[in-house]
Order: structure tokens, then sequence, then C-alpha cells
């Protein structure tokens, strides 16, 4: 597909059309863990299942590293594609690849390292502590192709490109689906077979990305320009940076709460885990949705069309808000025959939808703060963003170990809610009467 400019034609349908492949590239993405889960859940004993769920949250700090070094690639070389410097945006593209090879291969041998005493932290539980372990090692064995993989979508949204990913995810889960049949119900593989999986479709999904965008932008100038650019990747890491602290304070926090959660019954863990990629199924929907908003905002900072980023902010906000009503309404009727996705046992599925239950009428106020941190991302105002995700999860986290005090495991659902609402709150103030980066052209701006 050729590239896109966002920065011409009606913001509503510009967007949406930009936006509505994303959505679908996040939803066979998010295919990865819950397959791995509900296979596991139906294949395989309790004490696996809890093993996976236990494992999620750390699989997502690798996965938010990867997702905000997308950002920062996708905001600037947006910046530069608005600007119609297109040879910036080839040096771009070859600078965030080659540096990406460098950290993915720091990342995984840390990871690989820090496994097992992490787990430990977590205060796991013994009886599923080997099968966690497991997991974690082939998972972060093939993380680097995750982050190379999220490098090339970030590329693929800057230069207007969403249909591209989207292809290359269906195919990359229905693999994943395919080989999770093969290793766990068919040759009894159990975790490892499920690791093994993901391991074996990211990889394809990865190599497959990388021919792309190395050709696609190989033809967005003629002649050679430089491969590495110093001052491009100090810009990318500028905005990178925020993104990945961002992201990654939701997962290290994460692994906070799911530190208390250990102190509950394995019941609880379970129950807690399926739910749990069911809510970031969702939160995940809301981000995406956030993150277009981020390419369309930054190639229309780039071209400096203040007009059309506030348009586009304004219909992004009400779409999304809709969007988050409706999944609220689909997860509160649904939460009990979506948890009999990942498991038979009744007390199991009653502890899911307690939590779900709790925390789905409050996605459409955390909505909000979500919108609200695309625009943020899309200017450069990467600081502003991760201020108020940090708030939220401080928030959170301090909350699912004061609660439980008074509440029980109530306490933990009702972390959520509160860490939303406050920083929401403060958000909405912030983008009506604070100082962030292009915060006067674009509320000067007039409509369309």
């Amino acid at each position: 597909m050729a590239v896109k400019d966002l920065t011409v034609g009606d913001p509503l349908r510009v967007w949406l059309k930009f936006s509505v492949p994303m959505v679908l590239s996040m939803i066979f993405q998010q295919l990865y863990t819950i397959v791995d889960s509900a296979i596991i859940g139906q294949c395989c004993s309790s004490q696996s299942f809890a093993a996976v769920s236990v494992s999620y949250p750390i699989t997502v700090v690798f996965i938010a590293l990867g997702s905000g070094a997308g950002i920062g690639v996708s905001v600037v070389a947006s910046h530069l594609f608005g600007e119609k410097h297109m040879n910036k945006v080839r040096t771009c593209a070859y600078t965030s690849l080659i540096a990406m090879v460098v950290t993915a291969a720091v990342v995984t041998a840390i990871g690989i390292v820090g496994t097992q005493p992490l787990l430990a932290l977590m205060n796991t539980d013994a009886s599923i502590f080997d099968e966690a372990s497991a997991y974690l090692w082939i998972y972060i064995g093939g993380v680097s192709f995750l982050l190379l993989y999220n490098v090339c979508t970030g590329l693929f949204t800057a230069l207007g490109d969403a249909v591209t990913p989207l292809w290359l995810l269906i195919g990359s889960s229905l693999l994943n689906v395919a080989l999770d049949l093969w290793f766990v119900a068919g040759c009894g593989g159990g975790v490892a077979g499920a690791a093994w999986a993901t391991f074996a479709a990211q990889g394809a999904a990865c190599v497959t990305a990388l021919v792309l965008i190395l050709r696609r932008v190989g033809r967005l100038t003629a002649g050679r320009v430089p491969h590495w650019d110093r001052a491009l990747l100090i810009r990318v890491t500028k905005v990178a940076v925020p993104s990945i602290c961002q992201q990654s304070f939701i997962s290290v926090g994460q692994l906070f709460v799911q530190g208390s959660i250990n102190t509950f019954p394995t019941a609880v863990q379970s129950g807690y885990g399926g739910a749990f990629k069911i809510n970031m199924f969702t939160i995940s929907s809301l981000n995406t949705l956030a993150n277009s908003l981020s390419a369309f905002v930054a190639q229309n900072t780039g071209a400096r069309q203040w007009a059309r980023v506030r348009q586009g902010r304004k219909a992004a906000m009400r779409l999304t808000l809709l969007f988050a009503a409706a999944v609220a309404t689909a997860v509160a009727l649904g939460a009990w025959l979506l948890m009999s996705l990942f498991t038979h046992d009744d007390e199991i599925k009653r502890i899911g939808c307690d939590f779900l239950w709790t925390i789905c009428p409050f996605y459409v106020i955390v909505t909000i703060k979500i919108i609200n941190d695309g625009t943020y991302r899309g200017v450069g105002a990467g600081a502003t963003f991760m201020t108020f995700t940090f708030i939220d999860l401080g928030l959170r986290v301090a909350a699912s170990y004061v609660f439980p005090l008074f509440m029980g495991v109530a306490g933990v659902w009702w972390a959520y809610p509160f860490g939303w609402t406050v920083s929401t709150i403060l958000s909405m103030l912030w983008f009506r009467f604070g100082k962030w980066t292009y915060a006067d052209p674009i509320r000067r701006a007039s409509a369309l």
C-alpha cells in the first residue's frame, strides 16, 4: 500500500479510515495472549493456567517497551513526513532499526537473567514457579522479534499505512492459533508449547515486516542517503523514552498489583489473570485509537495545521467515547461468557466477573485521559502524558495494597477506577489550562 498524507481531506474521515485498520491490528495482536491462555485453560491444569496468568504482567513489560519505541519512531517520522523531508524519513527508519537491534540484544540478556528473581519478588507460588519460568524464558528468547516488529509498525503508521500491519497480524495470529493447537492440544507441550507458538508467530511477522518496510522507505527518495544519523536518533529517543516510560510505568505497576494479588489464593490469581487479559484487550483498543490520533496530530503538527489538529482530536474523542461505552456494556453483559474462555471452574469465573463488573463502567472516564495522551504524544509533549500516567500508576499501586486492608480482594478491583478517575480529572484540567507543547496555537485554532 502507498504512503498516505494525513494533512489533507476531512479530518474525521481521514482519521477514521486510518484508525480502523490499526484497531483491527490490535485485536489480532491481543489474540497471541488470549489464545495461549484459552487453550492452556481448556487443555491443561488450573496450575498451568495460573502460571501463564502470573507470567502475563511480565510479558506486558516487553510489549510496553516495543510499543513505546514504535510510538517514538512514528511521531518523529510523521513530523518529517508532514514537513515533506522524505530523505530524513528514510534515514530515521534505518537509524531506528539499527538502534533497536542493539537494544533488543541487551533487553533479551537482562530478561533471561532476571526472570526468576522477578517471579520471586512477585510472591509467585512454588507450585507454579517452574512452569512460569519456562514460559518466560522462551518468550523472552523471541523478544527481539517483538521489538523490531513494533519499530516497523511505527514506520508504517508514520507513512499513513495502517493496512499492511493489519495483514501481517492477521497472518501471524492465525499461525499462532494453529501452532498453539498443535503444540499444546496435539503434542501436550503445556505452557512451553504455547510459548514456542508465540515465538514462531512473532518471528514470522517480524521478518516479513522488515522486508516490506525496507522496500517501502527505500523508494521514498532517489539516491543514497546515510543509514545512521545520531541527531535523528536523539530526536527519536526524546519522544520514545517518555512513551516507553509511560508504557513501562503501567507494566511495572501491574507487577506490583500482581504482587498484591499473589498474596491471595491461586483461584483469585487465576480469576484475576483471565479478567485482566479481557481488560487489557479493552484498554489496548482505546490506546490504539489514541496512537492513530498521535500519527494524525504528528503529521499535521509537522505541517503546522493547528485547526486540523484540534478538529481531529474532537472527532477522536467523540467516537472513542462511544466505542468505550459500547465495550463497557458488552463486557458487563458478557463477563461470564468471556471468563468461560479460560476455565470451567465457576469460582474462578465469579472472581474474574467481579473484577470486570467493578471496572468496566469507568472505561468511559479513562478514555478522556487516553485521547489527551494521544494528542500530547503527537505534538511532542512527552513529559506531559508521562506525568499523568505516573500519577495514575502511583495511585493504583498504592490503593491495591491499602484498599484490601478494608475491602479484601475487592480493594484491588477498586484501585483501578480510583487511579483512572483522579488522573483523568487532572489531565482534563491541564489540557484546558496548562502550558504544554503547541497548546496556545491549538486552542486558538478556528474551527474548520
